[in-house]
């Protein structure tokens, strides 16, 4: 151990070491009496200077650390106090990570307003990760130091496990990576899986040369409860320029075992999985082929969000292009083209049980129609201000199933920072609400208050509560 800490210290810098040395030879030139203090000065600036050195070296993963522990606390980076942020930046900085600018140096400094300083560390994370606010969190923060968790080391990987372990986020299903060990090297597992994965497709190991490989040593998130044999994981993929009816296979990864270099599933039982999940994934393209969901999928794509989240221009476009192909499938009676595994797919038909538009100028204003809403909970459930503003998520429809009679719909759920940490079962923020009223003179035609944890999910009147 004394030996590990030692050499996590570098070799001193050769500007480092030359001011060492003057400072030494200065000594020899001062009275006794100063150099006391000098001698104290000296090795105050050798040790701090030191201290910088074994920083760079060990403390990334210090700072990894202090990333997931502030998280535990307050949430993902973007919603840290301008503190914690400052920590991490100033860290970053010191590692090397992030520039050094005159702006930073203020933030360091303390002597940026509150907004700026949000502002200016943001920037820097944002510039080091190459993410947006919102998608930074520790994974990001460490793969934009160290490469694709998939790249790391075998010992970074080892230590990111342990600590997920002693944060308590690690669980019993997830990959546990741990250091390698056994007499199966890295080298020779790469040996046996081009060799075993060779054989089991009936080609020669040369074909497989252009395939790109990644290993690691885990114990594999499928392991019984307990079981702590760890395995080498070698995974072979194809490149990307090459033709499909070229690759023996596009990845394919098997685990060996670090003692004996068995596989721990046979490349027969291998092979005869992926038959399986081949032949399911062409019934399920067979599947989603239909005009119905290739139109579903369309507008997915453009709105990149579930049914009732989209706008009211997305769902009237929804209901233009998507209703009138379920209304034909309704009217033929025969619900097989919708049926998969021997379930009807509700979701498509709840997204196609009303018609959706647009308000027109005699209809009442959305902002007006939600006040009106909102206005009804408040009255009808009891619910404080307090607790109706953190009912902020608020998903909006404008129904014209009767045109002569079109309807504002509110489905009123609570802000997803809300319900970080909450018991469902037992907090208000179970409820949802959801509130229809005539568009044309604001008459309250229904309101509802209902539960969202403990329901079947794929119930279709359950369904309907969010459409």
């Amino acid at each position: 151990m004394r030996q590990d800490y030692i050499n996590d210290y570098a070799k001193l810098p050769n500007d480092v070491h030359q001011a060492y040395v003057e400072a030494v030879h200065k000594l020899k030139e001062e009275p006794v009496m100063k150099r006391k203090v000098s001698v104290v000065l000296v090795f105050a600036i050798i040790t701090v200077l030191l201290a910088g050195i074994a920083y760079a070296a060990i403390t990334l993963r210090d700072t990894g650390r202090q990333v997931v522990e502030t998280e535990q606390t307050e949430g993902y980076y973007f919603e840290w106090p301008v503190k914690e942020k400052k920590v991490l930046v100033s860290a970053l900085v010191g590692l090397g990570y992030v520039e050094e600018t005159a702006e930073v140096k203020q933030l360091i400094a303390n002597t940026l307003p509150e907004d700026e300083a949000h502002r200016v560390a943001d920037e820097a994370l944002i510039a080091f990760t190459g993410m947006e606010v919102s998608e930074i969190s520790f994974m990001e923060i460490m793969e934009a130091a160290w490469g694709p968790f998939e790249q790391w080391t075998k010992d970074e990987q080892a230590w990111y496990s342990q600590l997920m372990i002693d944060m308590n986020i690690q669980k019993d299903d997830h990959t546990l990576y741990v250091l390698p060990e056994g007499p199966v090297d890295e080298a020779q597992a790469i040996a046996i899986a081009r060799r075993e994965i060779a054989k089991g497709y009936g080609i020669k190991e040369s074909a497989l040369n252009s395939y790109s490989i990644t290993t690691s040593f885990q114990v594999p998130e499928f392991a019984p409860p307990g079981d702590k044999q760890a395995y080498w994981y070698v995974e072979l993929t194809a490149p990307e320029n090459m033709p499909k009816d070229e690759r023996p296979f596009g990845i394919f990864w098997v685990f060996i075992h670090p003692e004996t270099g068995e596989l721990l599933e046979s490349m027969e039982s291998l092979l005869a999985e992926r038959a399986a999940w081949a032949a399911e994934d062409a019934r399920r393209n067979e599947f989603l082929s239909h005009p119905v969901y290739v139109a579903d999928s369309e507008l997915y794509r453009q709105s990149d969000t579930v049914f009732w989240n989209r706008t009211l221009e997305q769902k009237a476009e929804y209901s233009k292009k998507v209703k009138p192909l379920v209304q034909a499938i309704l009217d033929s009676g025969d619900l097989s083209v919708i049926t998969y595994d021997g379930q009807v797919d509700n979701d498509i038909l709840a997204a196609t049980t009303y018609t959706y538009g647009l308000p027109e100028e005699r209809d009442i204003p959305q902002r007006r129609a939600l006040d009106i809403a909102t206005g009804a909970i408040r009255d009808t459930y009891g619910l404080k201000d307090k607790t109706l503003s953190l009912y902020g998520w608020i998903c909006t429809s404008f129904d014209i199933t009767n045109p002569e009679k079109p309807l504002w719909r509110f489905l009123i759920q609570p802000s997803p920072g809300v319900l970080s940490g909450v018991d469902l079962e037992t907090s208000q923020y179970n409820l949802r609400y959801r509130v229809e009223l005539d568009a044309r003179t604001g008459e309250i035609t229904q309101i509802e208050e209902f539960e969202f944890a403990g329901i079947d999910h794929n119930d279709l009147d359950f369904l309907l509560k969010w459409y």
